[in-house]
């Protein structure tokens, strides 16, 4: 019973460790009767999950469709791999497959099918199309960061990029700095030469659009003149 008090403690920490255990489409809420959770603790993990549905995904939908007959919604910036617009992928979605009842109704998917789509976040951002609240809430939560130690490692490695001999780093630089050093080695940029390749294509980049510059002011000084 030990094993289980602990479980729920950390579980009731914060409402992620359920929601994102509840997400896994292989474990759903299977997982806690096979952990041998007590009723009570398992009906407050479903009401956690209904909650937050309720509130922050579920009203996502709300006013899309119609607003999709009329004109087309603005493409609005990614700021992440992970994230796109919920509006132009749930016009095409059926609201009856979008819900969480409906989620947690399906068997569970199995431990292959998930493999073979790449893992659980390649596996729910391929549900977007038919799924997109559900895939977004998804992706939030199993996306948060397990511990406080990447946010607190990157604190301290912020305070030693920064020498008495570069107070005049711009915010846009060190911001660089930052993200690449906690990129590498991460799945997506593995090696320094992936490091390389990302900058050079940024570099490349700024190179070509900075020539389409210059040309576009070499053609209006020629018009003056």
């Amino acid at each position: 019973m030990y094993h289980h008090n602990q479980q729920h403690t950390h579980a009731d920490d914060t409402e992620i460790y359920r929601i994102a255990m509840i997400l896994c489409p292989h474990r759903k809420m299977t997982w806690f009767s096979q952990n041998e959770w007590p009723d009570e603790w398992i009906s407050a993990a479903r009401q956690t999950i209904y909650t937050r549905w309720s509130e922050t995904y579920k009203p996502l939908y709300e006013g899309v469709r119609a607003a999709a007959t009329t004109s087309t919604a603005a493409e609005q910036p990614k700021h992440s791999k992970w994230r796109c617009s919920i509006n132009d992928l749930a016009v095409k979605s059926a609201l009856e497959e979008d819900t969480l009842d409906a989620y947690l109704e399906a068997p569970v998917v199995p431990v292959e099918v998930i493999d073979a789509a790449g893992g659980l976040l390649a596996y729910w951002e391929s549900q977007r199309a038919k799924r997109p609240r559900l895939a977004q809430m998804a992706l939030d939560f199993l996306t948060a960061p397990a511990s406080s130690v990447d946010a607190e490692r990157a604190f301290s490695g912020g305070r030693l990029q920064v020498n008495h001999m570069q107070h005049n780093i711009s915010s846009q630089a060190f911001r660089a700095k930052m993200v690449l050093g906690s990129w590498y080695r991460a799945p997506w940029m593995p090696t320094v030469a992936d490091c390389a390749a990302y900058l050079g294509g940024k570099k490349g980049a700024q190179v070509a659009a900075a020539d389409k510059q210059a040309a576009q002011n070499a053609r209006e000084v020629i018009e003056i003149d």
